[in-house]
């Protein structure tokens, strides 16, 4: 699907491309990630059904320009798309709110809750995958774990980190260079 995505948007060079966000989203992100690299020109507008802080910070890392929830109104839908094929950006106002209640949230913790803490070879494994938007199962097939296993391995890492979400995973992952090839799209 990715490499479809991709090929198709090669070839029509459009303004904006409006994606749908799958549950796992691992596809959707390598596909943004593509078509903002080899095509800048082209926005990327995610559409979700869920409102998942991770999926918005990822989708961010991708090199998506907007994010919206699938029952937004046709209207708002349609100024998203004008916004980015603008060169703006544009979030979904309950989405935003809650991710940037997140990040106050995060940047007012303690220095010392996000230094000194490492994570084992596994436990960046996993983490990365997080930051690629994989779900338990897949993070599992991959790693060749029970998906049990992976959820005892997040509970660690969370534990660990002194963070209570996959969001404030991500953020983790993202502030000491974890999800780096993410950033480079």
């Amino acid at each position: 699907m990715a490499s479809e995505s991709i090929a198709l948007a090669q070839c029509l060079k459009p303004d904006v491309v409006l994606m749908s966000i799958g549950w796992s989203m691992k596809n959707e992100v390598v596909a943004c990630r593509e078509i903002r690299k080899e095509i800048p020109s082209t926005k990327v507008v995610m559409l979700s059904s869920l409102t998942r802080e991770e999926e918005l910070l990822i989708s961010i890392l991708a090199g998506a320009s907007g994010y919206v929830s699938i029952t937004t109104k046709i209207p708002e839908l349609v100024r998203a798309i004008r916004v980015t094929e603008n060169g703006g950006t544009y979030f979904d106002w309950g989405v935003a709110n809650r991710i940037i209640g997140r990040l106050q949230e995060m940047l007012s913790s303690p220095v010392e809750n996000w230094q000194g803490i490492s994570l084992f070879g596994r436990e960046k494994s996993i983490l990365s995958m997080i930051c690629e938007g994989c779900s338990n199962d897949e993070i599992g097939f991959r790693l060749n774990l029970a998906t049990p296993t992976v959820r005892n391995n997040i509970t660690a890492i969370r534990a660990k980190l002194d963070v209570d979400s996959r969001g404030k995973l991500v953020a983790y992952a993202i502030r000491h260079g974890l999800c780096s090839d993410l950033e480079e799209g």
